[in-house]
């Protein structure tokens, strides 16, 4: 791997750590607007990430279905699941990109 791998392969275990470590302050503290908050920044990291070769890419769009999962899932715990459908599309979507086989079924269960 070279340097630039490394780091963006750190930046992505980061990201997903901050995905689990709001799921878990959310059970003890039912914060869910809080708990958006952190999905809503770790989308919007990961939607930046570009140029990245197909491991990296891969790896990114099973993080990204996964925060997506996890934003319908924390929107429908707030009242929002007009649009549920449509965002579990997406997650799907990218589980499918990522061809992650437990991401897929974690969000074609959701």
């Amino acid at each position: 791997m070279n340097p630039n791998t490394d780091e963006i392969t750190k930046k992505l275990e980061e990201a997903e750590e901050k995905i689990e470590t709001a799921i878990w302050d959310a059970v003890n503290d039912g914060d869910l607007e809080r708990e958006l908050k952190t999905y809503t920044e770790v989308k919007e990291f990961l939607v930046g990430l570009s140029n990245l070769d197909e491991k990296l890419l891969k790896e990114k769009n099973r993080i990204l279905a996964y925060c997506l999962m996890r934003i319908d899932n924390t929107l429908v715990g707030l009242g929002d699941s007009e649009k549920a459908l449509e965002r579990t599309k997406e997650s799907l979507d990218f589980a499918e990109k990522s061809e992650n086989i437990v991401q897929i079924a974690r969000s074609a269960l959701t």
